[in-house]
This record gives structure tokens, sequence and C-alpha cells, in this order.
């Protein structure tokens, strides 16, 4: 039995948590700024009026935010390139997952030279509910045409767990000394120190 992986995008795939952070510090200051007599009014008056977006979600400033620093600036975590091109080379099916928008994603993919190796990308606007919501795994199994004992779902955060086992498929995580006791409380079914060692599991 061939397993097919689906791989979470931030933390996981590219260094972008930085830029979630960058962006939340931004946004921030500007709503901690004094006030000016042509801006009186709460914090949250004052962020409305700066981003005038339909919707008015608080968190749609630092999302915004976030998306353009990380197609700027987000780089690969270590060693991924060549585990998945050796997953690919294999013929091993793969796909990716995020809670950003596909588009963004893709783009990204495209501006790391990743976009050859996944045959699907998937983001929340793609079926209408972000992870851990397993929505997005479960069109991913679709698509790929393989069965849940077939997927293995790579990822970083006790969300990718929690997103896995709601979509009754295995998870791996990739994680770094200071969340690796953290995540492996939630009950992965492996936790890797490195991107090459998924090469080496026995599944």
């Amino acid at each position: 039995m061939k397993t097919s992986y689906i791989l979470d995008v931030d933390g996981t795939f590219a260094n972008c948590y930085y830029s979630l952070k960058e962006a939340a510090a931004h946004v921030r200051a500007q709503i901690e700024a004094p006030s000016t007599p042509e801006g009186k009014g709460s914090a949250i008056s004052r962020y409305k009026k700066m981003w005038p977006l339909s919707d008015a979600k608080p968190t749609d400033p630092v999302l915004a935010k976030h998306r353009r620093e990380m197609l700027e600036a987000a780089d690969l975590v270590p060693e991924i390139q060549e585990t998945a091109c050796s997953l690919y080379h294999q013929g091993t099916a793969l796909a990716l997952v995020s809670n950003q928008r596909a588009k963004v994603v893709s783009r990204l993919l495209r501006d790391l030279a990743m976009d050859i190796f996944f045959e699907f990308i998937y983001g929340a606007d793609v079926v209408g509910a972000p992870g851990p919501d397993p929505a997005m795994i479960h069109q991913a199994m679709t698509d790929l045409r393989v069965r849940r004992e077939e997927v293995l779902l790579v990822g970083d955060s006790v969300m990718d767990i929690d997103m896995a086992r709601a979509a009754g498929i295995r998870v791996a995580l990739v994680t770094s000394a200071n969340t690796r006791s953290h995540c492996a409380s939630g009950g992965p079914d492996y936790v890797l120190d490195a991107w090459p060692q998924l090469l080496g599991l026995k599944l």
C-alpha cells in the first residue's frame, strides 16, 4: 500500500510564523496609537476606519499583513525541498493544505519553486472551513482518490493533530525541540525531528 502525504504550510513547510508575529505587532501598534483630534473613539472604531473591510473582522488586517509578509520573505524549512523531491520521484502523491487562501499558498509555492511537487493545493476558502475542521482533508482524499488508511498528514501543531483525528487519518509532526513535548502530548502517530526522517517511516 502506497501512502499519500498531505502537508500543512505554516511552520511545517515554510517559515511563516514570524510574519504572523510581525503582522500582529504592526496592527497592534496602529490601533494602540494615541488618539488624535481627528481620530476620536474606541480603538476598534479607529481600527475599522483604517482598514475599511467589508466584514470588518478584527483579525482581517492582521491576516492581510501576514499574507504580504509571507509572500515577500517566507523561506523553506530545512531539507523540505530534498524530501519533497524524493517523494515526488518515488511516485508519491502530495497535496498541501493551509488556513491561508489557496491563491496565496499557490503563489508561495511558485515563488519557492515547489509547485511542481504538489498535485493539489487547498486553502480554507476552497472548502469554506479552516482547520481543525477536516473539510480540506476530505477534499484532498477525494481528489487524490485514496482511502483514509492510505493518507498521512504532516504538520507541526496540535491543531494539525486535531484535524487529522477528525478526518480519521494518521498524522506525523515535524517539530522543533521547543514544541516537541507540547505537540507530542496531543498524540501524533509519529514525531520527527527533521524532514528526511519522513522517508524512513515504516507506514
